[in-house]
């Protein structure tokens, strides 16, 4: 839920969207991306079996059952304008 809040703070709703596991993916979509991002930060990434190239952009789970409610807003939008830069800078490197 904080992360729906987050991201619609910002103009973007994804209320509709879901995760999916690697093993959902269909194999023509798997073959044909370009570039793989990976987020995660303590626990073991997943790996795309592709030619993609993949870029690990390591980042604090937000999530913590230790957080009240206020410092869990500021942690995931901390999380949210970090992966947005990295975004940024991503596309520009890239010419995109």
């Amino acid at each position: 839920q904080h992360a729906i809040i987050a991201l619609e703070d910002i103009g973007i709703d994804i209320s509709s969207y879901k995760s999916k596991a690697i093993d959902d993916l269909e194999q023509d979509f798997i073959n044909n991306v370009d570039f793989v991002i990976t987020l995660c930060a303590e626990e073991i990434c997943p790996v795309l079996p592709s030619k993609s190239k993949s870029l690990h952009w390591a980042n604090e789970d937000p999530v913590n059952d230790k957080l009240n409610q206020v410092q869990l807003k500021i942690a995931f939008n901390k999380t949210r304008d970090n992966i947005f830069n990295l975004l940024k800078k991503f596309m520009i490197d890239n010419n995109l």
